[in-house]
């Protein structure tokens, strides 16, 4: 298949797949990401402090990027209003930030229309949670899904 037309995009396509994606937004706001040219981003990072345990949708070194989809914050989910699922972003995002991590969030406008008005936003903030907390993870290897059984 060598000398099939457009194969070298078929291929890009199957070495940028990654099963962590759970939706078509993650999956664009992955390649966002992986155009700031930072390193290889890990889908579906967990922290656990024992008590709570949550998912970041995309990291690389000591940087979480969350993908919002505009519907999460305004349509009643699971019995929950638009007000309490807010509420609890605010409280997980919190959560995150208090290991030292840096968090970006990242929309459909980013992944579409601003893109490079995101590239620029996702860089800074990126460059600013290294700044103050450097990229290693080693002292959250204890918070962290390799380091916790069950998962």
């Amino acid at each position: 298949m060598r000398g099939w037309p457009h194969k070298t995009v078929v291929d890009r396509a199957i070495e940028l797949a990654d099963p962590g994606s759970e939706s078509y937004l993650e999956s664009l706001g992955r390649g966002l990401v992986i155009e700031l040219g930072f390193g290889t981003p890990q889908t579906q990072f967990v922290l656990s402090d024992g008590h709570r345990t949550v998912r970041g949708d995309i990291r690389v070194g000591r940087h979480v990027f969350e993908i919002d989809g505009k519907l999460k914050y305004f349509l009643q989910q699971q019995g929950r209003t638009p007000e309490q699922i807010l509420w609890e972003e605010k409280l997980r995002q919190d959560f995150i930030t208090g290991f030292k991590l840096g968090v970006s969030r990242i929309t459909w406008v980013d992944c579409h229309g601003g893109r490079r008005a995101a590239r620029q936003r996702l860089s800074r903030e990126y460059a600013d949670t290294v700044a103050r907390f450097g990229a290693d993870l080693s002292d959250l290897a204890p918070y962290t899904q390799s380091a916790l059984t069950g998962w």
